[in-house]
């Protein structure tokens, strides 16, 4: 991806512009990294309450067969 960035911002010849084209684009690669962690983050919260719903489900089925 460095790489990518470096070809992107070789032809600038304004040293200070590819410089902050350089912070933008890293930055938008840290949030796109963010986001793709709390996806799964939200994922692995999602699967743990269905979890815990079918649990209750069971232990209240369990009670009601007694």
């Amino acid at each position: 991806m460095r790489n990518a960035i470096d070809k992107i911002t070789r032809g600038l010849n304004n040293i200070e512009l590819r410089d902050t084209l350089d912070c933008v684009v890293m930055a938008l690669l840290d949030t796109q990294n963010q986001i793709i962690k709390a996806s799964g983050v939200m994922e692995v919260v999602k699967l743990e309450e269905e979890a815990k719903a079918k649990i209750r489900a069971l232990k209240m089925k369990k009670v009601s067969n007694e």
